[in-house]
This record gives structure tokens, sequence and C-alpha cells, in this order.
């Protein structure tokens, strides 16, 4: 029996390590517009926009599913107040329990409000749309970040799986937010 675990463990051993995806150096980024600068998860790949208003679209890959990162940005004067935007995201999806704004201080001149919803997508499929999205076992991250070059909008939408294993790698994202150093 001893034999038999010792086998065990030195056959284990010998397997090489699944990588951990989530724990992929993170890449620089910056916005020019609002002017800020960020940290990237490694893992997280840059797809291509499909609209003028994205300044930037990730997705969140895994095996089985996957999640979009989208950050938005509509000029120094923003898309409505910031209770607006937390509720119109907040209408996106369909919960048990409403969620609760939390503000963040990320750095010097950069605050962020966040909500943490859970439950079914059901926004719209565009913009102005009747057609919604029906997508239980959702989970949306969005945060409004105040700059002072004007508030950018920055959401994670998809899976509630895939959202938990990215989750520290967004909350270090939406914290790695700073103003740029003009030179």
């Amino acid at each position: 029996m001893r034999t038999l675990a010792l086998l065990l463990i030195v056959t284990v051993a010998g397997l090489p390590a699944q990588e951990d995806k989530t724990k992929k150096k993170p890449k620089p980024h910056s916005f020019d517009e609002p002017g800020v600068t960020c940290s990237v998860p490694g893992s997280w790949v840059l797809a291509k926009s499909v609209s003028k208003m994205r300044l930037a679209t990730w997705s969140m890959p895994t095996k089985d599913a996957s999640a979009d990162v989208i950050a938005y940005w509509f000029g120094k004067n923003g898309a409505g107040n910031l209770m607006a935007n937390l509720d119109r995201w907040k209408k996106q999806m369909k919960t048990e329990e409403e969620p609760k704004p939390k503000k963040i201080a990320i750095s010097k001149g950069v605050t962020a409000h966040l909500i943490d919803a859970r439950g079914t997508y059901v926004a719209p499929l565009r913009p102005g749309s009747s057609e919604r999205n029906n997508k239980p076992n959702s989970r949306l991250l969005a945060a409004v970040i105040q700059t002072p070059g004007g508030p950018l909008y920055v959401k994670a939408v998809g899976s509630a799986a895939v959202i938990g294993l990215h989750e520290a790698g967004f909350m270090a994202w939406l914290k790695s937010f700073k103003v740029q150093v003009k030179k």
C-alpha cells in the first residue's frame, strides 16, 4: 500500500502544472481620452470594438464560456448623471436582490462607482432594440470611473462562472486606473 501511495505521489508530481490563465502578467493600456492609464489582466484578449462608442473590448475566455469587458467614453460631460447610468445597468439584469452601488477610491483624481449584479441578463440586443437578451446565470460588474477628463464607463458581462474566475483581475484592473502624466 505504501508503494502504491508513493508511486501516486511521484506520478502526480511529475505531471505538468496547469497554467492559471487568470494569473498572467498584466499589460499596460492607455486611453488618450479621457487621459488615463491602466493595467489590463494578461488573460484578457483584446477584441475588435464593434462601435465607435467603445474605446476597447476584451474577452475573458475560458474553456467552456466567456465574458466581455467593454470600456465606453462619451466625452468630458459623459452620458447622463452617475445614478442614471447605474440604474440603467441594474435594469439590464433580472435579479433576486437589487445591487447596491459601491464607491471605490482608486488613485489621485480617480474614483469609481461599482455595481455587481447576478441573475438573468436581459439587456436589449442592440441600443434602442425591443429584442432582449435572456441569459440566466449571468453576472454584470459595471463601474463609472470618474476622471478629470470625464467619466469612463466599464462593464464586464457574461457567464457568472467566468466573471467569478476573473473577478480579482477585474477589480485589480479597476484599481489600476491613473491619470496620464502629460509629457
